[in-house]
């Protein structure tokens, strides 16, 4: 079997995984939404709505470098990554230091670095005081185009779940990155966690960034 007929079975074998967590952890809540309206005996149509919502979009922001600077087709502006996290913070209503969980762009290359050194910068946060951040890239590969939907759903999922997802193959951790920030915060099993607030970033091709923030949902 060629490479190429090997990386089409990964990239559908991981496709039709991270739909069967989705289905599954649907599936879970419904229970547990179902569960809660038959112990109370009463049933409004707001409640079957509940059933449904996962999380709240407080905000985000979308801007472009411009291919300007250090920024390219395939590189980023770090000025403008900084002021897409910067402005989507403003336009969320929060503080840097309600985010408790980053899930990060990070795609195992040589950019991470200036990546982290990026979010450091924006939320004027490093060592021990930076949130935990992960990369969904590390289980299920870089999934192009559709990188930044998948990664806003396993986020909002960690939110809904109360779990950081591990960064796996990571046990070898940059040497500038941990300047940066407390190898702690990058977590390489799985951790149950209290969250309430996630932000999610995607800084792709084209020097396009892109940034929303999530807030665990409660009625």
């Amino acid at each position: 079997m060629s490479e190429q007929n090997l990386w089409q079975k990964f990239i559908w074998f991981s496709e039709r995984a991270i739909l069967m967590i989705i289905a599954i952890a649907t599936l879970f809540a419904t229970g547990i939404e179902l569960v809660r309206m038959i112990s109370s005996q009463t049933v409004n149509l707001s409640d079957l709505f509940l059933l449904f919502i996962y999380a709240e979009v407080l905000g985000g922001d979308l801007n472009s470098g411009g291919q300007r600077k250090e920024g390219s087709m395939t590189a980023p502006n770090a000025e403008a990554v900084q002021r897409c996290i910067c402005e989507a913070l403003t336009n969320s209503g929060i503080n840097s230091d309600a985010i408790d969980v980053i899930n990060g762009h990070l795609t195992a290359t040589s950019k991470d670095v200036l990546e982290i050194e990026n979010w450091t910068k924006a939320l004027n946060r490093k060592g021990s005081d930076f949130p935990y951040i992960n990369s969904l890239k590390s289980m299920v590969g870089h999934c192009l185009a559709a990188a930044g939907s998948i990664e806003c759903v396993a986020t909002i999922l960690q939110l809904s779940e109360q779990f950081i997802c591990p960064n796996i193959n990571c046990e070898d951790v940059h040497s500038e990155i941990l300047d940066l920030i407390d190898e702690e915060k990058i977590p390489k099993t799985l951790l149950k966690r209290e969250l309430n607030i996630a932000i999610k970033a995607s800084f792709g091709f084209g020097d396009v960034n892109g940034c929303v923030i999530f807030k665990k949902y409660s009625e």
